[in-house]
């Protein structure tokens, strides 16, 4: 078995998947439009769309949803995303 150094965005979008349909929460990072960085560890996986290139997150405490385009999550798991 090989151990990932690092997740291709298609990865990450396919393991996003999997989370919604697990009810997993999931551990990322991702930029804002704005270049700040937002930590989404814990977060449950709500949808998603591959088409329109986004996921959408649920934050569990206060059910909080925040839309986040793929091409900004840079940190899934502790690990590097490339693209």
């Amino acid at each position: 078995m090989t151990i990932k150094n690092a997740y291709h965005i298609n990865d990450v979008c396919l393991l996003l998947d999997k989370a919604k349909a697990d009810e997993a929460a999931v551990n990322l990072k991702a930029w804002t439009s704005d270049g700040r960085v937002i930590d989404y560890s814990g977060w449950l996986v709500k949808g998603g769309s591959w088409r329109g290139g986004f996921h959408r997150l649920v934050n569990p405490a206060n059910g909080e949803v925040r839309t986040v385009p793929d091409i900004y999550i840079f940190n899934f798991l502790g690990k590097p995303v490339f693209l």
